[in-house]
C-alpha cells in the first residue's frame, strides 16, 4: 500500500494520496502503524524488517501527514528514551538519521508550509478546526438527550453544514473526543475511556521492558493524533488492534510467568529420598 501511495499522482498541495480514496492521512497512519508492528516483530526477533521499516519511515515523511508525523516523532523520541536495551550507538544512529530525513525533505516542507498558509483550505488548518470542535459543542448541547446518547452512528456526513468560505465537508469533528462525544454522546465518552483505560491497565502489567514499552508509544502515538484527527465510524486505535495487542500482551505476560516457574523449580533443592528429616528440635 505505501508503493501505491507514491504511484499515485501527488495532490495539489504536494501530499501524497487522493483525497476520496486514499488520502493523505491514511497513508501516515497506514505507514505508522506498520513501522510499530515491524518494531514488535524485531523485538521478537521474528524476520528481517530494516529494508521495510526504512520504505515505510521514508513514505510517511513524503505524506505530509502532519499531525501523524507530530504524533510519531513524539512516540518513537519516547520509545528510543525509555527501551533501555537499545544500545547508545544505535540510538544516536537513529537520531542522526531522523536528522538527515528532515533535512533531505526540508525543501518539500518549506513548498508545502508556503501553500498551506496561502492558497490552502482555511477550514483544515488549525484554526478551520476550531470551528469545527465549536460547532461539535453547540449541536451536543442543543437538546439534553443529545448530551448522554449523541446523534447516533454515521451522523457527520452529509449532515453537518459546510464550514468556511470553501464549503470544507468535513469527514468527522477532526478530534476522537469531540466524535464519540457528538456520535454517542457522555455514553460515548465513557466507553472510549474504558477501551483505551483497559489497554492501558493490561500493559502495565507487564515487566518493564521493551514489548512494554513499545505498547505505550502505540497508545501515545493514538492519543496524540486524536487531538486533531478521528475516524468516522472506529477508533482511531481500530478494534481489531485494541483485540490483537490484548492477546500479544497476554501471550507475552504467560510466557513470563510460565519462564519464573520454571526458573523456581530449577532452582529447587532436590532431595534423592524425599523431603529431608527435620532436626530434633525443630519445626516439623
Amino acid at each position: 500500500l505505501a508503493l501505491v501511495a507514491w504511484i499515485m499522482p501527488a495532490q495539489s498541495d504536494l501530499r501524497l494520496g487522493d483525497e476520496q480514496f486514499f488520502n493523505t492521512n491514511e497513508i501516515g497512519n497506514l505507514c505508522a502503524f506498520a513501522i510499530f508492528f515491524a518494531q514488535y516483530l524485531m523485538r521478537r526477533r521474528d524476520g528481517q524488517w530494516r529494508v521495510a521499516l526504512f520504505f515505510l519511515v521514508l513514505t510517511l515523511f513524503r505524506s505530509l501527514s502532519k499531525t501523524t508525523l507530530i504524533a510519531f516523532l513524539v512516540s518513537e523520541s519516547f520509545l528510543i528514551i525509555q527501551d533501555r536495551s537499545i544500545r547508545r550507538q544505535t540510538k544516536i544512529l537513529l537520531l542522526s538519521s531522523a536528522v538527515a530525513l528532515i533535512l533531505a525533505f526540508w525543501g518539500l516542507f518549506h513548498s508545502y508550509y508556503d501553500i498551506y498558509t496561502t492558497t490552502g483550505n482555511q477550514a483544515e488548518t488549525l484554526t478551520g478546526r476550531t470551528a469545527i470542535w465549536l460547532y461539535v459543542v453547540n449541536a451536543v448541547s442543543d437538546h439534553p438527550w443529545t448530551l448522554w446518547i449523541g446523534h447516533g452512528f454515521d451522523s457527520w456526513w452529509k449532515v453537518v453544514p459546510p464550514f468556511g468560505g470553501d464549503q470544507f465537508e468535513a469527514r468527522h469533528a477532526e478530534n476522537e473526543f469531540l466524535q464519540q462525544f457528538y456520535a454517542y454522546g457522555v455514553l460515548g465518552v465513557v466507553i472510549l475511556g474504558g477501551i483505551y483505560g483497559s489497554l492501558y491497565r493490561q500493559i502495565r502489567r507487564l515487566g518493564r521492558g521493551p514489548i512494554r514499552i513499545l505498547f505505550q508509544s502505540i497508545l501515545l502515538f493514538i492519543l496524540i493524533r486524536g487531538l486533531a484527527e478521528a475516524n468516522p465510524f472506529d477508533l482511531l486505535l481500530p478494534l481489531w488492534a485494541v483485540m490483537m495487542i490484548s492477546f500479544l500482551v497476554e501471550e507475552v505476560h504467560n510466557s513470563a510467568e510460565q519462564t519464573c516457574r520454571t526458573k523456581a523449580v530449577e532452582q529447587r533443592p532436590v532431595f534423592p529420598f524425599g523431603t529431608p528429616i527435620a532436626k530434633e528440635g525443630s519445626a516439623q
